[in-house]
């Protein structure tokens, strides 16, 4: 097993009858892939609900996991809903911390404060 990032966890989930390990990692691309998920733009996206922000970034960084290392997409956005919901708190957590360390390319990044709004 490689050395994973900070913004990067495996962990084994419940996969209807058996546990797979799955990986995910929060880079920018897992958000594109989360705004995907509901067909929306980001402004739309910080408007749901934020358990189902979570569910779709969490998606997003598994999707964007395999992808990243050629492995094949084997769940849909509904198994990963279900297995964060069978997944313990502890797995949960170890999500949640490698999310506090999301990486975004600088161009990604908004500076409020020189964005004009439109009229």
């Amino acid at each position: 097993m490689s050395k994973l990032n900070q913004w990067e966890v495996e962990l084994s989930l419940p996969f209807g009858w058996r546990k797979r390990k799955v990986g995910f990692c929060f880079e920018w691309k897992a958000w594109m892939i989360g705004y995907d998920v509901f067909d929306c733009e980001p402004d739309e996206f910080t408007e749901k609900d934020p358990e189902d922000q979570f569910t779709a970034l969490a998606y997003g960084a598994a999707f964007w996991y395999c992808v990243r290392r050629r492995k094949r997409v084997f769940f849909t956005y509904a198994d990963i809903v279900r297995a964060l919901n069978k997944a313990s708190k502890e797995e949960n957590k170890k999500i949640a911390q490698a999310f506090k360390y999301a990486q975004f390319p600088e161009w990604f990044k908004v500076d409020k404060k020189k964005v004009t709004p439109r009229d």
